[in-house]
């Protein structure tokens, strides 16, 4: 497999932190693939079956490299003898013939029996619970150093990590309006931010969104109302900005923190930055321009799926926020969301519908790097993820495509062990490999 990976202009791999994968009476084990997603090439070799994984170190973490952190990492038996076995081999493989090799340095997005221990949980302005780990967590910077050192220690070849999820959830409108944890309120309070105006600010948001009137999205949508009008009303209060702004802050001080973590561990290893798509980056406080200063790559995720992560998800959840109680078609809601985010070639499409059966286009994807190139400060610095684990095989040429349309010079590919022989073949067509 690794020999086919190099003769097909693979230049490396990412390995971990899953489990490997295993039928449900844990008889089999398949490698480390993706969480509850039926691969088409997996089925060539076990029929129907469900399969799953677990997300959690892909080794027995060290209790020594956490002594003094409040969060904790938590450890599932069997692990060390899956996924080390699995990795080890990988990482020697592939060095052997050349390749780079990464490790995903995972932030446990989602709280779950898997996640670190002692850690804050994301809240919105309601004070609901949103089952997501919150960046201001105390002590999370600490925990990320440990778990460096255990990669490190298990597999010392590597050429960098790739931290993941370095950014306040917003998959969902219900997700956008956090976070207001008691550890988001310590640390707004040590930046000098004022807590309870920003939560009012948030809550003004909101409103402004959910009553934003119909003539006002048709003539935003149609363009008779400049886009600028409309932010130029919302920003315009400054708790507004100062919340914004405070999220912004957040990211970009986990971000220098993870870098000086990289730098006392071992400076020669690579940080590489996965995020959100250029146009969604704001609504979880994600700024490239300013991730630059402390990230080797960018890597934004062309994930248009139907899961959690997947931009179509995102799309109908905010035209679904926006119009509630609305008579507004979806057409003009398409137009609406181009507006706002600036997603070229979303005003292609009449109807959620048609969302979820029509590929996206070129234009829209080469449009999303070309920004992620633009704010980052160059096309050399960004390496966009691209999925094939789904089964729109004809928006993965598009994808391909816009990737090498748009000049950047190298792509993550999600999940090789996703890939069907078409889907491979359509890999090394579009990209000339």
């Amino acid at each position: 497999m690794m020999n086919k990976l190099v003769e097909a202009g693979f230049k490396g791999l990412v390995i971990g932190p899953f489990s490997a994968l295993e039928d449900p009476n844990g008889r089999r084990y398949y490698g480390p693939f993706t969480e509850d997603i039926w691969h088409e090439a997996l089925r060539e070799h076990i029929g129907s079956k469900s399969i799953r994984m677990n997300l959690y170190h892909a080794f027995k973490p060290n209790p020594k490299n956490y002594e003094g952190t409040e969060v904790k990492p938590i450890h599932v038996s069997g692990a060390e003898v899956s996924d080390l076995k699995w990795f080890s081999t990988l990482l020697k493989e592939a060095k052997d013939r050349g390749m780079k090799v990464y490790y995903l340095w995972m932030l446990a997005c989602q709280i779950s029996e898997l996640a670190p221990k002692n850690v804050s949980e994301v809240t919105n302005v309601f004070g609901k619970g949103m089952d997501f780990l919150c960046l201001n967590t105390p002590g999370l910077a600490e925990y990320m150093k440990g778990y460096l050192k255990d990669i490190l220690e298990n597999y010392p070849d590597i050429d960098g990590v790739i931290v993941d999820h370095l950014e306040i959830p917003s998959y969902t409108s219900d997700l956008l309006f956090t976070c207001f944890c008691n550890a988001c309120r310590r640390t707004a309070d040590k930046l000098g931010y004022d807590f309870e105006r920003m939560k009012l600010a948030a809550l003004k948001t909101y409103r402004d969104l959910v009553y934003l009137d119909e003539k006002t999205i048709k003539k935003i949508a149609d363009g008779e109302i400049g886009f600028s009008d409309l932010l130029g009303s919302v920003i315009g209060d400054e708790y507004i900005r100062e919340w914004l702004e405070f999220r912004f802050e957040t990211i970009n001080k986990l971000a220098n923190e993870l870098r000086q973590v990289i730098i006392d561990v071992d400076p020669n290893l690579e940080f590489h930055i996965d995020a959100i798509t250029t146009s969604f980056a704001p609504c979880s406080g994600v700024s490239f321009k300013r991730l630059s200063s402390y990230a080797h790559m960018i890597n934004p995720k062309l994930y248009p799926a139907t899961d959690l992560w997947g931009w179509r998800t995102r799309i109908k959840d905010y035209i679904n926020l926006v119009r509630q109680n609305k008579p507004i078609d979806d057409a003009t809601m398409f137009r609406f969301l181009e507006k706002l985010f600036g997603i070229k070639g979303l005003s292609n499409f009449s109807s959620l519908d048609e969302l979820y059966k029509k590929p996206l286009p070129v234009e829209l994807f080469i449009n999303e790097l070309e920004k992620a190139s633009l704010l980052f400060g160059t096309k050399q610095r960004v390496r966009p993820w691209l999925r094939i684990d789904y089964a729109m095989v004809d928006e993965i040429r598009n994808m391909l495509r816009a990737v090498k349309l748009a000049g950047v010079e190298g792509v993550f590919i999600r999940n090789y062990a996703a890939a069907t022989q078409v889907k491979l073949n359509i890999v090394k067509e579009e990209l000339g490999l």
